[in-house]
């Protein structure tokens, strides 16, 4: 069994979303030689994306080094365009919100029409 030199599980959804999103990460004495492996894997519902980590020498922890830091700013720069259009989400979530509370105006007034006609014909 591989030596855990670290280990880490995130879950990433608020509470009340129920999807299986996380973050796990871990890093290990490797199985042959003396170097280490790890493994950053990402996953939500049944998507999952999964990097290898080998750092047998320099040249593999200075790979490493960059593809974190390539994440890392992705990441960063994604996070950043989407605060961008909270502004828009909002409106668009108003909108929608408009849209149903008038939708569900009219359904109560057709049914109440229905209603009252019914009403009348057993009257007549």
């Amino acid at each position: 069994m591989k030596e855990k030199f670290y280990s880490n599980r995130t879950f990433l959804n608020l509470e009340g979303f129920h999807s299986n999103a996380s973050l796990s990460t871990y890093l290990s004495k490797s199985t042959y030689g003396d170097g280490f492996f790890g493994e950053y894997k990402l996953a939500d519902c049944s998507r999952t994306v999964e990097m290898s980590i080998d750092l047998e020498d320099k040249e593999d922890y200075d790979n490493v080094m960059f593809k974190l830091d390539s994440i890392i700013r992705i990441t960063t720069e994604f996070k950043d365009a989407i605060v961008k259009l909270r502004p828009d989400i909002l409106a668009y979530a108003e909108k929608e919100r408009l849209a149903k509370e008038k939708r569900d105006k009219e359904k109560r007034d057709k049914e109440s029409a229905e209603k009252k006609l019914e009403e009348e014909e057993k009257i007549s």
